[in-house]
């Protein structure tokens, strides 16, 4: 479970989060606290799925007067789809993620449907797929959620998309049948050459 430290410091930062996001919002506990696995390297990942949320200044600004003891606070903007702020709080790195709802609910529907799509991003050298997402989403503890919604969509993906498990085998296959025999995967794997592997 959830340390009373940790509870501590949620029952501290969730309140703020509701006050300063103009929006309905959810709020949940992700990352490593979420599923049980944090040691003493961990930071505490909350997820903030809304379809608003303040600027980076304002949002330093809120914690700050609301949180004295917040330090070294740093925020970030990813448009109007994602944005975030880190700091610490008496000695707890937190981060707090600001996800524009309809982009989740995109890709959880499109999931369902069956749709693989990667997108190439800075952070993940071999693109990111948007099914990933679900991954996040069922790790989550829901912290605040009064206007439903992030539930609904916990709840489609309380069980794994039928269409979704076969796309994925389909296109396993695929790269399976294409790289099988192949002489350039038999000679990278001789050279031991990682840099092109790691696309595999």
């Amino acid at each position: 479970g959830i340390s009373v430290s940790i509870e501590s410091h949620l029952a501290r930062i969730v309140p703020v989060i509701v006050a300063m996001v103009p929006a309905p919002c959810a709020i949940a506990l992700g990352g490593a606290h979420a599923k049980g696995v944090a040691d003493a390297q961990s930071d505490l990942d909350l997820y903030v799925f809304s379809e608003g949320w303040p600027d980076s200044e304002a949002r330093e600004a809120a914690l700050t007067s609301a949180l004295p003891t917040a330090s070294g606070l740093r925020s970030w903007s990813g448009g109007a789809t994602q944005a975030g702020t880190d700091f610490s709080l008496d000695g707890l790195p937190v981060e707090i993620w600001f996800r524009h709802i309809a982009p989740v609910r995109d890709a959880v529907n499109a999931g369902v449907a069956g749709e693989v799509r990667r997108d190439f991003v800075t952070w993940t050298p071999n693109g990111f797929y948007r099914h990933c997402t679900f991954a996040d989403l069922a790790s989550l503890r829901p912290l605040h959620d009064a206007e439903h919604i992030l539930s609904p969509l916990l709840e489609t993906l309380a069980r794994y998309p039928a269409a979704l498990r076969a796309a994925l085998i389909a296109e396993g296959l695929a790269s399976l049948r294409f790289w099988r025999g192949n002489m350039h995967l038999e000679t990278a794997l001789l050279r031991s050459d990682g840099f092109y592997l790691q696309s595999m």
